[in-house]
């Protein structure tokens, strides 16, 4: 894993090139033998960065782990499988990034139109009074502060981006990428030889009788910190009790309250507003084939007539108009006494409350 870092930094950051130049210097540094050297340089094609050599040495490890049962447990190996995976993908964008840099042209644009702004605002800024007829035009210097504070910012800016061109380069900004490699070999190492098998004795621990409680110092005590994170904004917002109350599901006759003394429950009866619900449309019904039968029986009793321009299949306008008044007058009927029940009914439905 080591080998595969030094091998795409050395592709991407210059102060990594100057420190291992070639394959050589690998070898020469205990990074690489010669044996992975020469399986290294065979490998086609011979001009690109291959720094995924490694990483299929350090999965062919694993397996082989495997097989030898060192790895006992298949989670394991799927775990160590995606590490070593995302390892490898981690440098491939990094390779991505360097392949895709931005265009020279964009930034020599952005610097020449940045100086050539503020050379132009350095001499157009500075107050000439033709009235005052100075001899050979003399110019009154002026010092133009707004226009300062724009170079200033113009300028911190275009350096900032030219900094940020290449993070990987030997500026004071730029990454430091030999310490970081330093810092790896020098821990995986440490985790593989020295530590691996060093582990402290299995004890009590200081809070085993005790709260786990970790004392604070006399500087750190004067900061004030929040006690415990993780309550939400809305933990100890307060309902009022009149207001904590369910809302109601049935007519205003079955919904439940709260008495005093009494506890009844916040939900009212279902049952009660499917059976209303099945008596009106029954008698909705019921009026509308009373509607009916009246209108054949009008129809039966009035004279054949020819048809003229005031009437429609044979009945005059006004028997129609009389009989969708009385149909209009049974639907209102059956609405009204659905909306004013009597005394028995609403005791019923005071009874089925639960």
């Amino acid at each position: 894993m080591n080998l595969a870092q030094i091998i795409c930094f050395s592709s991407i950051c210059s102060r990594v090139k100057k420190r291992f130049p070639t394959s050589d210097h690998l070898v020469e540094a205990g990074i690489m033998t010669s044996a992975e050297q020469k399986i290294l340089e065979n490998i086609e094609p011979k001009n690109v960065c291959k720094y995924w050599v490694p990483i299929v040495w350090a999965s062919a490890v694993v397996e082989c782990g495997r097989r030898e049962n060192r790895i006992k447990s298949a989670y394991a190996h799927e775990a160590l499988i995606r590490r070593i995976t995302d390892f490898r993908t981690g440098l491939g964008t990094l390779l991505g990034y360097n392949t895709m840099s931005l265009p020279l042209l964009y930034s020599q644009t952005v610097t020449i139109g940045v100086y050539s702004y503020f050379v132009a605002s350095g001499i157009g800024n500075q107050w000439l009074d033709p009235a005052m007829k100075y001899p050979f035009n003399e110019i009154d210097m002026v010092f133009p502060f707004f226009t300062f504070l724009q170079f200033l910012f113009y300028i911190g800016w275009l350096r900032a981006a030219e900094v940020m061109i290449n993070p990987f380069g030997e500026d004071d900004d730029d990454f430091e990428i030999n310490t970081l490699i330093d810092r790896n070999l020098t821990i995986s190492y440490t985790i593989v030889d020295e530590m691996h098998h060093q582990h402290p004795e299995l004890v009590r621990d200081a809070f085993w009788d005790v709260a786990p409680e970790i004392p604070h110092t006399i500087a750190s005590e004067q900061i004030p910190e929040v006690t415990n994170l993780f309550v939400g904004s809305a933990e100890n917002v307060e309902v009022h009790p009149n207001e904590a109350i369910y809302g109601r599901l049935t007519s205003a006759s079955s919904m439940s309250s709260v008495n005093s003394g009494k506890e009844e429950p916040i939900y009212g009866s279902l049952s009660n507003f499917r059976t209303s619900i099945r008596s009106l449309t029954k008698r909705i019904r019921g009026s509308k084939r009373s509607s009916s039968r009246r209108q054949r029986s009008v129809k039966s009793q009035s004279p054949q007539t020819p048809d003229t321009d005031n009437d429609v299949g044979g009945a005059p306008l006004p028997v129609l108009q009389e009989n969708e008044d009385l149909e209009t007058s049974a639907d209102m009927a059956v609405l009204e006494s659905q909306k004013k029940p009597n005394d028995d009914d609403q005791k019923c439905d005071d009874k089925d409350v639960v």
